[in-house]
């Protein structure tokens, strides 16, 4: 998976076990490794998705479903059934509201160039220990990074 913002993009290969953090101010790519995925687990205080509507959206049959945050704040998220694909999430939080939408998707195969780092790009890899996606919090840095944040 690709996902491009206004400063870079972020690589996930969940097949390879990485994550590839592309800096196009810098010119700059990040790779972290994660040797083993620890199980998933609810994080604390959140509820399960509550599917609340079925609907087409863009061409394809589409449920809609809100969750609960320990605030009590509600997230909604659309996943295009046929795919299994979030087409859409709007993530609500202290004084920021995130929205994405996946607009005209086309199933295909995409080129393979899309998902490397380009050769002008110095690369740092990284290795992070197992993880606990339930566990990750704002702010947690990575052990093998706990040096470079300054």
């Amino acid at each position: 998976m690709r996902e491009d913002t206004g400063r870079g993009s972020v690589i996930a290969d969940v097949s390879k076990g990485t994550l590839t953090l592309l800096n196009a101010d810098t010119r700059q790519a990040l790779v972290f490794t994660v040797n083993e995925v620890a199980p998933s687990r609810k994080p604390n205080g959140v509820s399960p998705a509550v599917p609340f509507a079925r609907v087409k959206h863009e061409g394809r049959d589409v449920s809609k479903a809100r969750v609960k945050g320990p605030d009590g704040k509600e997230s909604e998220v659309w996943t295009a059934t046929d795919l299994g694909l979030m087409v859409f999430s709007r993530i609500e939080s202290a004084g920021l509201t995130t929205t994405k939408a996946l607009r005209k998707v086309v199933q295909g195969e995409p080129d393979p160039a899309v998902f490397t780092v380009p050769e002008d790009y110095t690369v740092q890899h990284h290795t992070l220990p197992a993880l606990d996606p339930g566990s990750m919090r704002p702010g947690l840095v990575p052990p093998s990074m706990k040096d470079e944040r300054r």
